[in-house]
């Protein structure tokens, strides 16, 4: 009976000592894990003209330069189903230009990571940016234009519809300006799509596919890229 008193007693030391191991070196690790982000963290200070990043000044000008540069490595989108009973995301949030709510992380050489999470916080190198500020604008306008350029060069690639579209009825031709990154069709009196014209950032006509017009050895649909105002050949689809 002692033996076996003796071995239970043995038994639980043991286990004890292998946790009291296992939680030392989680909290070593989560120790260092704290100390390493706190290292690598920038140091930032915003004033009303620009921007310091770890004692290196940029003018917005200079900032704005920088986002250009930025890389993606993780990009979602929250669709507006998940996010239209949440009011504090709809107010903070970065808006696609489908509506959804973007949120990610991308990567600016010699700045860091630029994280915009689902609740709409922007954090740059480690530090979260205050709401409001004309940094925290800047990167939520930028990512948000990037968004709604990529949306549309998608769109525009697979002969789709734009997020800003409109149909034209009752009209020879389709104007050469339009809204934005838009869209239009033209149709014939049947309601038939006779050409998708797509409108670049600048509102200029940008590309055109034609589905059906007069004259003969043409293939449908086809496409049509627009130069400095100018419609040029057609190419296929």
């Amino acid at each position: 009976m002692k033996k076996l008193t003796r071995k239970i007693i043995s038994f639980i030391l043991m286990i004890l000592m292998i946790s009291n191991i296992s939680i030392s070196a989680f909290a070593s690790e989560t120790e260092s894990s704290f100390k390493n982000s706190n290292i690598n963290k920038c140091n930032i200070v915003i004033t009303d003209d620009g921007v310091y990043i770890n004692d290196i000044y940029y003018t917005q000008e200079q900032f704005v330069k920088l986002l250009d540069t930025a890389v993606v490595i993780d990009k979602t989108e929250f669709k507006n189903d998940s996010i239209k009973n949440n009011s504090v995301m709809r107010s903070v949030g970065v808006q696609s230009a489908t509506g959804a709510l973007i949120a990610g992380t991308w990567w600016i050489p010699g700045v860091g990571q630029v994280v915009i999470t689902a609740a709409g916080v922007v954090i740059i190198g480690g530090t979260v940016i205050a709401a409001g500020t004309w940094l925290y604008n800047k990167v939520v306008d930028w990512f948000e234009a990037r968004a709604k350029a990529e949306k549309y060069e998608e769109a525009k690639e697979k002969g789709e519809k734009t997020d800003n579209h409109e149909n034209v009825e009752g009209e020879s031709s389709l104007p050469t300006k339009g809204d934005s990154y838009s869209s239009k069709d033209l149709l014939d009196s049947d309601g038939e799509l006779k050409q998708r014209r797509y409108y670049d950032k600048n509102g200029d006509a940008d590309m055109d596919i034609d589905y059906q017009h007069g004259g003969v050895g043409h293939e449908f649909p086809h496409r049509h890229y627009w130069n400095n105002g100018s419609r040029g050949s057609a190419v296929p689809f």
